[in-house]
């Protein structure tokens, strides 16, 4: 049975406080599940694996969900600004562990103790003016909601709010990202049964999921999966392009294709391509790049394999000169100047030049003139922007954008960069950061790499 999700009007208010930013510890984590010890094994090598994802949720493996009203219990580690949902065990006990979700909670702001899930809103307007979506009534004044945005709209995210997750805020709310806070919203009915606690040791036998740090520049709650979310790539691909091979030779259809989930980790060696190419016979064929994350979420992208045959002999093109024409006592002498057109569409662009040209006569054909079209045509960017890592230490002494920035270099010798992101993601074990420089040119083309540092 699924929540029922209800919209309701901003002019309803919930009581909760301004968010802002405060301190929490975070520690490396530990299996604390007794009554399955078998099951508990098995996720925390999954969780020591470096195969699988580390970001929110992380999903237990072979779990088998119970099939009752209410399938799930939630777990909030206060302390930890962790959630840990659990599902039945054989003895109708919540004792096996199905995914960690990392949060921020309001810490004494929010009571201990056994409560249950009331009704959920779709959005909710905040004491501040920001709003919160799916947000799931606690008790008294406490919900359980995704990150702040500052109207009620998915493209107006607060992104403060987001960065704050993992941390604990002055405020009595429990925040998750946004795909989090749905999935409560939509699988934990009405009366499902929330626990609040302290442990400073343990987040959870799954753990606690990565804080990520996303740049000011992103306006959607990167777990958004809605369509129209430009932030939301679970898979990026790099150095796919339509290919022309020649009859009777086999492509390799995978040379110099990667692919990256969004934190910058490789995944080149999950792509799977599908389609046929036959290499017997000359055209077009389409083939689809597929290649799925950590988390079970795919993407793919088409190509186009054009097969030539270089042995077909080309037809010149021949001139036809119509009989019985009038001929002229003199050749004109017209000068026919080069046109030029600029369309909203190409001003940028270097321009396509037609210019008609009048050939000069000679005595012998003076009755005829030959109008010659000379065409220039655009060359197209296909070579990506190139990284270069300036910096000599990984030490530094501040994670801002604009900071970050000067450690590298880019460079491209063809359409111009368009724009540099850069994500920071926070690795609590050891206080470092994993920082992802992505740079697109005017073309398209993109190059992504990362770096590992330490903040002063």
């Amino acid at each position: 049975m699924k929540k029922r999700v209800v919209f309701l009007c901003a002019a309803l208010i919930l009581a909760v406080g301004l968010t802002a930013c405060g301190e929490v510890s975070n520690k490396s984590q530990k299996s604390e599940n007794k009554k399955d010890e078998q099951n508990v094994s098995e996720n925390k090598e999954s969780k020591d694996s470096d195969e699988d994802a580390k970001y929110s949720p992380i999903v237990a493996k072979d779990v088998k969900v119970a099939d009752s009203e209410y399938p799930y219990q939630i777990k909030v580690n206060r302390a930890q600004n962790c959630i840990t949902v659990y599902t039945l065990d054989k003895d109708e006990e919540y004792t096996v562990p199905v995914r960690s979700l990392i949060c921020s909670t309001g810490g004494e702001l929010i009571p201990t103790g056994t409560f249950q899930l009331g009704e959920t809103v779709e959005w909710q307007m905040l004491p501040n003016g920001d709003f919160g979506r799916y947000v799931t009534r606690l008790i008294d004044n406490v919900v359980i909601r995704s990150v702040s945005y500052k109207a009620q709209s998915e493209d107006s995210l607060d992104v403060d709010s987001y960065n704050c997750l993992g941390d604990t805020i002055e405020d009595s709310s429990i925040v998750l990202g946004e795909a989090d806070a749905q999935w409560i919203a939509e699988n934990c009915p009405d009366g499902t049964q929330v626990e609040v606690y302290d442990n400073n040791d343990e987040a959870g036998p799954l753990g606690k999921p990565l804080a990520r740090l996303i740049s000011d520049k992103i306006t959607w709650d990167p777990t958004n999966t809605n369509s129209e979310n430009a932030w939301y790539v679970p898979v990026s691909f790099f150095g796919v392009e339509d290919k022309i091979v020649e009859k009777g030779k086999t492509p390799d259809l995978l040379e110099g294709i990667t692919a990256k989930d969004k934190y910058g980790k490789d995944l080149t060696a999950s792509i799977k391509v599908y389609g046929e190419v036959n290499i017997n016979k000359a055209g077009d064929y389409k083939i689809n790049y597929s290649c799925e994350n950590s988390n079970g979420e795919k993407r793919e992208i088409e190509s186009v394999v054009t097969v030539v045959d270089d042995s077909e002999e080309k037809q010149p093109a021949t001139s036809v000169q119509p009989e019985n024409t009038p001929q002229p006592t003199t050749a004109p002498q017209a000068t026919i100047e080069p046109q030029i057109t600029l369309t909203p569409e190409t001003a940028s662009a270097a321009p396509t030049l037609s210019a008609a040209v009048p050939a000069t006569a000679s005595d012998s054909d003076a009755s005829t003139t030959v109008i010659t079209t000379i065409t220039t045509v655009e060359e197209v960017d296909e070579e990506p922007p190139t990284i270069t890592f300036t910096a000599k230490s990984a030490i530094v002494s501040s994670i801002k954008e604009d900071y970050l920035r000067n450690r590298i270099r880019v460079t491209d010798y063809g359409s111009g960069v368009d724009d540099v992101y850069i994500n920071v993601c926070r690795i609590p074990d050891d206080g470092s950061y994993v920082v992802i420089y992505e740079v697109f040119d005017h073309a398209g083309n993109s190059s992504c790499v990362s770096e590992t540092v330490y903040l002063q």
